[in-house]
């Protein structure tokens, strides 16, 4: 998060004595804004500078993560602090935070502001210059304010009416104005726990009999080197006497006022020994080397440099989860719209087929019209004299009009015999009507419904479509063998490729479904067995029918048929 930090100090001094004068201060820090970005290091600037300034005399009123009101009450209270001090006192304001201006007033921004517009800062901001009138009410000599405020707009989409950073400020005679960057440059957070600029600060405002002038130039020379030049501190001045944060040796400030080292060392320690910012600890350590808690102050600062790299690799650890369960999201989400473009499509395919079947059902509806109408009386007579319910003598009577023995030669009504004598579970009418569709002769062509016909017929231990199915080289047609793939595969019994050549794991899946095999299908078959299958296949003596006359088996015609012979069962003709 980009921060560009306004310092103004405001020093109304006088030529008078320095050292005999009380020091208040104010120090507010907000970081943990909920509404607009976060930043940072005001939280941990604020800490750090209460410690300092307390460290060389100031009794300090600390609001850390404040609201509008909060604000408003530790403004109060320090007012009235620095009313009782009288005179001679030295007060002192430090905010660190989000900071607009709008109109030429600054404004600076409690947690839980809702801002949208400009009209709305003066609802829900603390004016700057409000403040400053705090200050003056009091009367005393000398006033140093210290605003370290965002200048980059923090709102999303920026915020109408406001201007881009902080008003300017003059510098009014006796003070000082020290931005923490130049007009119209941006100073940044860094990873670390306090600024460069408020670090430098405190740094400089340590060092004895260093006067105020000198104590902003060493802190440009310092943030120009932490920052490579890109952020360069900046001062307006119109003061007319010296200020020292720690005076020289000979003009120690309010020394008959002053506690026992040990006791200011101990007031140090108690203010920094629980604070999560190492900048703070090390404070301890410069201004102490040889203190009573400077060891633990060392154990202290690792410590949290620990947490800070676990919270680091923590944060990191959860957004890369946070990052795979996204991925993960839209994968699945991926995956679920491509399954409903899987199942609209089979939805769409089964409306075709459907569409196909009533079609042709209508069509041979017709044509069976058509073909009653033109019936001979011998084959009138033929077809009466079959049974209604003996699919074996309907299977014959189309063997004798699919071959023209002893009748008139009609490969539709061939057809249409078959197809009741399979709807009554006939095996070798099932076989010969898939090859008939197979063909195409006496029916629309569909290789789709021969895989269907001839699949049931092995399915009834028809030896006859086994072996056609297996040895043969007649049903090799590759939209036939796809339909019987894909058959075989909804069964999970072929776990191949849908692709059209009939191999080695399309013969093991067939006679897994023919019951030879154990399956599924779990890998391709070996050589030696697609050898065995090739060249023995596995031949099972057919069982007589129960309810087929003997008689009638004898006179079955013979002959070939469509490619294949009939001589009680199919088999291929040579």
């Amino acid at each position: 998060m980009l921060r560009l930090g306004l310092t103004i100090i405001v020093l109304l001094v006088s030529t008078g004595l320095v050292h005999a004068e009380k020091r208040v201060a104010l120090v507010i820090g907000n970081s943990n804004y909920k509404l607009i970005s976060p930043l940072a290091n005001p939280k941990n600037d604020a800490e750090l500078m209460s410690a300092t300034l307390s460290d060389v005399g100031f009794d300090v009123v600390s609001a850390i993560d404040v609201d509008y009101q909060g604000m408003r009450r530790a403004v109060r209270k320090f007012g009235r602090t620095l009313r009782r001090a009288g005179k001679d006192a030295v007060g002192l304001l430090y905010f660190a935070g989000h900071g607009v201006q709008a109109r030429g007033t600054n404004y600076l921004i409690p947690l839980g502001a809702n801002i949208e517009d400009a009209a709305d800062l003066e609802l829900e901001a603390l004016s700057a210059s409000n403040i400053l009138s705090q200050m003056e009410s009091a009367g005393n000599r000398l006033n140093l304010v210290v605003l370290d405020a965002c200048r980059n707009n923090p709102f999303k989409g920026g915020l109408r009416g406001a201007g881009r950073g902080l008003a300017r400020i003059n510098a009014a005679s006796g003070s000082l104005v020290a931005f923490a960057a130049a007009p119209g440059q941006v100073a940044s957070d860094r990873k670390g726990a306090n600024s460069p600029y408020t670090t430098e600060l405190v740094k400089a405002m340590r060092q004895p009999g260093l006067a105020v002038e000198q104590v902003f130039k060493q802190v440009r020379v310092g943030v120009e080197g932490q920052t490579g030049g890109a952020q360069t501190p900046w001062e307006e001045s119109s003061l007319r006497g010296d200020f020292y944060f720690v005076p020289k040796e000979s003009t120690p400030v309010a020394a008959q006022e002053s506690p026992k080292q040990s006791d200011r060392e101990a007031l140090f320690w108690n203010s920094v020994k629980d604070s999560a910012s190492p900048a703070l600890l090390q404070a301890y350590i410069d201004r102490y080397p040889e203190g009573t808690f400077t060891s633990l102050a060392s154990i202290l600062i690792e410590q949290l440099k620990q947490k800070e790299e676990q919270e680091s690799q923590k944060q990191n650890a959860e957004q890369l989860a946070l990052a795979e369960m996204r991925k993960k999201e839209i994968e699945t989400q991926r995956q679920r719209e491509v399954d409903l473009l899987k199942k609209l499509e089979r939805a769409r395919q089964a409306q075709e087929e459907a569409e196909r079947l009533r079609a042709e059902a209508e069509s041979r509806g017709k044509e069976e019209k058509r073909e009653l109408a033109a019936l001979t009386p011998e084959q009138i007579s033929a077809e009466t004299a079959i049974a209604p319910k003996d699919a074996a003598e309907m299977a014959a009577l189309a063997i004798r009009y699919e071959t023209g023995t002893d009748i008139v030669q009609s490969i539709a009504r061939a057809a249409h015999w078959y197809r009741q004598a399979a709807d009554k579970g006939h095996a070798d009418a099932k076989y010969r009507l898939g090859l008939l569709y197979y063909q195409g002769r006496g029916v629309a062509l569909s290789r789709t419904e021969a895989a269907i016909h001839i699949l049931e017929a092995i399915k009834l231990d028809h030896q006859p479509s086994l072996n056609a199915l297996l040895e043969g080289t007649t049903l090799r047609n590759r939209e036939f063998v796809i339909a019987v793939q894909q058959r075989l595969k909804a069964l999970s019994m072929y776990s191949g490729k849908i692709d059209g050549k009939w191999g080695a794991g399309s013969k093991e899946a067939t006679l897994i479904y023919a019951g030879r095999r154990q399956g599924p299908v779990v890998k391709k078959p070996s050589k030696n067995q697609n050898k065995r299958i090739r060249s023995k296949p596995t031949v099972v003596k057919r069982k007589k029918p129960a309810d087929v006359d003997k008689s009638k088996r004898t006179n079955r015609p013979r002959g070939c048929v469509g490619g294949f012979s009939y001589s009680g069962d199919a088999q291929e003709c040579s």
